[in-house]
């Protein structure tokens, strides 16, 4: 029997034990799933995208409707500017996360995580060739250690990941913080890619801030984002990418020659799901 790729050789899937049901007295910190349903109106969006009979192929980037949508609804809730055609729909944020990895890293380039991070970062950037560079944070608040980002760039390091609020020490990042990360990003040449799945379940005395919307940031980040945490659709597998437009034509093409597009029926129920 033939041997399959090396490149899977210690990559787990980590997620069959999580689905069982918690013994007594267990309170269950590992899959992000919220505790509450899925909006009536979304369902209800859903099953009249079936019943109007969209289930044929579409726009790859998604319907120019719902990249409107998310256009109009970053900048309302997170002043963040970017035009309906720099965004990218994508089967869940996790393929969005897979997208912006092959867009900001080749095959021996480093990454920098601030460690701990999710589950995914590690195996996904090793699965593409890249390499995972954990910077640790700070023990006492979890916020970003700035002088060990600062040491841990090297002639290799292409990109910076950043995961505010984040999964799973909770941490929300300042808006200080983000703009000295970004100013590391701008002064070695870097990408930053910013996982804000998290992004409306803030209970600070600051918002949650984009690196996007900072000086120097919207040249070089990527948010990702998506339906799964705000609205409880995790199941659904819906996200989003968008960035700069090279960066985004980049992920167009990577989605084309992949996933081709999400389903069809479920882009007006997205849309209707940024109005709740």
């Amino acid at each position: 029997m033939p041997e399959i790729s090396s490149r899977y050789e210690g990559l787990g899937v980590g997620f069959a034990p999580y689905l069982q049901p918690p013994g007594p007295g267990v309170i269950r910190w590992t899959v992000g799933e919220p505790g509450f349903d899925t909006p009536r109106s979304v369902i209800e969006a859903t099953i009249k995208g079936l019943e109007d009979g969209n289930t044929k192929y579409t726009r790859g980037a998604g319907s120019l409707e719902l990249c409107q949508a998310v256009s109009d609804y970053l900048a309302k809730h997170h002043s963040v500017k970017v035009r309906a055609d720099d965004v990218v729909i994508t089967p869940g944020a996790k393929q969005a996360l897979l997208y912006s990895f092959l867009i900001t890293t080749m095959p021996g380039d480093e990454a920098i995580l601030l460690a701990p991070s999710w589950a995914s970062y590690e195996p996904m950037l090793n699965l593409i060739g890249a390499v995972p560079v954990n910077v640790p944070v700070r023990k006492d608040d979890f916020h970003p250690d700035i002088d060990a980002i600062r040491a841990a760039v090297t002639s290799k390091t292409r990109m910076i990941l950043v995961n505010s609020p984040c999964n799973p020490t909770g941490a929300v990042f300042t808006p200080e913080e983000l703009q000295t990360i970004v100013d590391i990003a701008v002064e070695h040449d870097l990408w930053i890619v910013s996982d804000e799945i998290y992004a409306r379940l803030v209970w600070m005395d600051y918002p949650h801030v984009s690196p996007y919307a900072l000086p120097g940031g919207a040249e070089r980040t990527l948010i990702v984002n998506g339906w799964s945490k705000s609205w409880a659709m995790t199941g659904m597998r819906l996200g989003f990418l968008t960035g700069p437009t090279n960066a985004m034509h980049a992920a167009v093409k990577t989605q084309a020659n992949s996933a081709s597009h999400v389903p069809t029926f479920m882009m007006h129920a997205a849309a209707v799901a940024l109005g709740c």
